[in-house]
This record gives C-alpha cells, structure tokens and sequence, in this order.
C-alpha cells in the first residue's frame, strides 16, 4: 500500500511540474528529469522512461546526465542504449570523475573487471573524495586480485562518508577483503555492521556466520546462519555443514549430524560433508 501511495505521489509531482512548465512558458525539463531519477532510485523504470519521453528526449542533456541516464537504462536491461548513451557521454567527457565512474561501474557489472579498474582509477583521481567511486575502485581491486589496494579502498570510502543506502555494501566489501586476508575477527566485525544495515540479505548473514565459526564464536555463528536459513538461503548445503561443524565444535555431536544429514540432502556428494558424516559416526558409536 505504502509503494502504491508513493508512487501515487510521485505522478502528482510530475503532473504539477508539467502545469507549471506550460503555465509559466519556460523550460522545466531539469526539474522534471530529477524526478525521472528520483523514479529510477525506486526501480520505477516505466516512471523514468515517460519522464524521458516528456522531456524530450535526451538529445542536447550534458554528459553527467548521460552517464547516469546510461546506467538507469543499464539496469533496466536496455545494455544496448546504454552503452549508445555512454559512447556519446565518453566522447564530449572523456576526462570527467562522473562520467568515468559511471561508466567504471557499468564495466564492472558487465565483468570487465580490468577495463573498470582503469577507468575507476582515472575517476578517483579526478575526485578523490568520492565514496561512491572508491567503493566501487575497491570491488575491481578485489575482483583482479589486489586485496590489500581493494582493503584500503573500501576503508577510504567508509571514511568519507557514504550515502547512508551504501553503507551496508560497502562494509560487506570490506568484510570480503578482511576474509580473504584471513583476518576473520575484523571480517566478522565489518559483517556485523553490514548486516544491521542489510538485515533481508541472506548472504551477509551467512557470511557473518561463517567468520564467527573461524573465530570460535559458536553459537553466536548458529543464530547468523540460523537467520540465513530464514530468509531463504541460496547455498543452503554450506549453511547446513557450517551449523554441524558449529555444533561439533561444541560437544554436541547429536544436533551437528543432524544438520550434517542436512546439508547432505542438498548436496549428497559434498565431499566436506561425507568427511563430515562419518567422523560424527564414528563419534556416535564410541
């Protein structure tokens, strides 16, 4: 209901825009394409296309609009438009942060993963204080294998400041990066505040559980994998077997098999799991 009436609110807002544009004979297209975005941060794809489609068009908007029209269009599943739009945006702004950014993280999402980390880098250095860009220079760090520049990215971006919407994300890139450095006690500690900023986000909780298991924080690691469970696992045979192994960990052999029979229902050829099973038979029939 409460979506309804938002979007209910935002069709008022164009509609007054656009009497006003009319009635007052000048050219309102800036501040009715805001709203167009403001759509689109809602995933309201159809309220940003007839926005676009009321202004005009974007023919004549200035590259920073491009780029970020090119990534509304990118998410909506229209790649071949955006690239179009990023194309001209590149050729009238190669040298500028914003575009370069927006284009870095379309290259990121399309798993271009070295292009994105040069074309991040050029944005960061053109703007070194943005969070946005430095979270995302972070991820193409980590994805090409540089864990320790991906660390210190994130890190950076934390520090200036992210849209409070981005926190939650970019802690969890964080996370990733402390795990892999096998520094699980600060990984637990940054999927910690990932998942009080992103609590629907079954993987977080799973990787919350997962640190607190290396670290030996037993049941506290059972309630987060727990939770994952709940909000509908993608990979439930590797909850499953971390919840044994919690279990086991702590003395009780009964409940970690039965968990072990689990994850083995999901996955009866997991190796891990069969190695699993039979040490928790042989400690059954001792």
């Amino acid at each position: 209901m409460r979506a309804v009436v938002r979007r209910l609110w935002w069709h008022v807002r164009l509609w007054l825009v656009r009497i006003r544009a009319r009635l007052l004979r000048a050219d309102q297209r800036a501040r009715i394409m805001v709203l167009g975005f403001e759509a689109a941060k809602r995933d309201d794809f159809g309220g940003f296309f007839r926005t676009v489609d009321l202004v005009g068009g974007l023919s004549g908007w200035g590259v920073c609009t491009l780029a970020a029209a090119a990534l509304v269009y990118y998410r909506a599943g229209q790649a071949t438009e955006a690239g179009s739009l990023f194309a001209t945006a590149l050729e009238e702004g190669a040298d500028d942060p914003y575009v370069l950014k927006c284009y870095g993280k379309y290259l990121y999402q399309e798993e271009r993963f070295a292009e994105s980390l040069e074309c991040l880098k050029k944005a960061v250095s053109g703007c070194p204080n943005d969070s946005w860009a430095l979270a995302w220079l972070g991820g193409a760090y980590f994805r090409m294998g540089d864990t320790q520049e991906a660390r210190r990215c994130y890190a950076e971006s934390l520090r200036q400041g992210p849209a409070e919407s981005d926190v939650g994300s970019v802690y969890s890139g964080l996370a990733h990066a402390m795990a892999r450095l096998e520094d699980w006690d600060e990984a637990a500690r940054c999927w910690r505040e990932a998942a009080s900023r992103l609590p629907r986000d079954e993987e977080v909780w799973y990787n919350l559980g997962d640190a607190l298991l290396h670290i030996g924080r037993y049941r506290e690691a059972i309630e987060a994998l727990k939770r994952n469970l709940r909000l509908g696992s993608q990979q439930p045979d590797w909850t499953l077997y971390d919840i044994a192994r919690c279990y086991q960990q702590l003395g009780d052999v009964f409940r970690a098999s039965r968990f072990c029979d689990k994850a083995l229902e999901h996955a009866p050829d997991d190796e891990d799991a069969l190695a699993l099973k039979s040490e928790l038979g042989a400690a059954l029939a001792g």
